[in-house]
């Protein structure tokens, strides 16, 4: 039996990825007279899906041609069962809100975000009745964070949203999560990286916050002579590690000067960040003597005061793998936090022809770090990528 020329329309080459693109699939391959390739989405195929997993994607045939062999007439649609449940793809982490907690500070409106530090001054002398008497007084200064809004949109037909209703399929929805996860990833990234170009600074590169220090140079018996040195947190034992934890944890109190003594500090609430590639490096290790190490953590931070949160933005290729100690409030005063205007709020939809279309858009200043001392930092625990 000869095509069906509907069929036919439809899986030419000419119209094709037209077809799937407006119903939301779009190949990773460069069709004929494309520019550059198309972005991924297949469904039940091998693609690179979000962040999440990068496998091999498939490839179209050399003209670029999506023919398909007679099937009587018949839209192979019709003859396939869709399962009522929707599987959605994992994107990587985002867990800014999670490490560092979050804010509505300020309004949609503020160009940029202020927040006062008071400093107590005084002068004394000694008592004389006739005398004027030295002042005590306070220096208030201001530090500021400059904001920025974000935006994306999303745009749906009337047919494709039919067609998604074919397939039971909430098209609607799911580009307005989409667009969510974009304003997400936005306010995500701006609490970790900043923002180049102006003061709306992120975790890692905060110039206020203290330097990082180093791990510990442990000699390595085994070696002749002097010994070799184990730096890495691959070659380290279980005790060792836990060594460079407490080292961060002293380097934090230090910088408190005294006002949190080790005693003080198991009454507060800490976080423990760290690169996803350590989590089994903190929890899941035993000394030389088989014992279990999560134990010391409890002794050293307190039981039940201490939370791992795991970002996958600290393993840095470059300095190697991060973690970090915060203490997440002292007198009533949160230490940091990510200072958000607007999380997510949608425009007007915009009504067309055979189309609708709306603005999604956040805004954000990025990472607060009001109380800097009371956040550690090492750096280096993996090696660096070669180049």
């Amino acid at each position: 039996m000869s095509l069906n020329p509907n069929l036919q329309k439809v899986y030419d080459s000419g119209h094709a990825l037209d077809v799937f693109a407006k119903t939301g699939v779009h190949f990773n391959a460069t069709p004929v007279g494309a520019p550059q390739n198309a972005p991924i989405h297949l469904i039940g195929a091998r693609a690179k899906i979000g962040d999440a997993a990068t496998t091999a994607a498939p490839t179209l045939p050399p003209d670029g041609s999506l023919s398909t062999a007679n099937n009587n007439g018949w839209l192979l649609s019709t003859l396939q069962f869709v399962s009522p449940e929707t599987v959605d793809v994992i994107y990587g982490a985002m867990n800014a809100g999670r490490a560092f907690g979050e804010r509505i500070i300020g309004s949609s409106t503020d160009r940029v975000i202020a927040w006062p530090n008071a400093e107590q001054v005084s002068r004394r002398g000694a008592y004389d009745d006739f005398a004027p008497a030295p002042l005590s007084d306070v220096n208030y200064d201001y530090d500021q964070r400059e904001t920025r809004r974000e935006m994306t949109g999303i745009v749906y037909g009337d047919l494709e949203t039919d067609m998604a209703g074919r397939s039971r399929l909430n098209l609607i929805q799911d580009k307005r999560k989409s667009a969510a996860l974009s304003m997400a990833k936005f306010l995500n990234e701006a609490a970790l990286y900043g923002l180049s170009g102006q003061s709306t600074y992120g975790f890692l590169t905060d110039p206020n916050l203290p330097p990082a220090i180093t791990p510990a140079v442990w000699k390595d018996a085994t070696t002749q002579g002097n010994g070799g040195t184990i730096t890495l947190w691959t070659d380290k034992n279980g005790y060792q590690k836990f060594e460079d934890v407490r080292r961060t944890y002293n380097q934090l109190l230090q910088q408190a000067g005294g006002m949190i003594d080790i005693s003080q500090s198991r009454k507060l609430k800490k976080k423990l960040l760290i690169g996803t590639s350590l989590q089994n490096d903190i929890i899941g290790t035993t000394n030389e003597y088989q014992f279990d190490m999560a134990k010391q953590y409890d002794t050293l931070f307190g039981q039940g005061m201490w939370e791992i949160v795991a970002l996958p933005e600290l393993d840095d290729p470059v300095r190697g793998a991060t973690l970090a100690i915060i203490i997440e409030d002292y007198q009533g005063v949160k230490t940091c936090y990510c200072g958000h205007q607007l999380k997510y709020q949608e425009g007007r939809i915009e009504t067309h022809s055979t189309h609708y279309s709306q603005k999604v858009y956040a805004q954000t200043a990025g990472f607060f770090g009001v109380r800097p001392f009371l956040i550690a930092k090492m750096t280096g625990l993996t090696a660096p990528t070669q180049p």
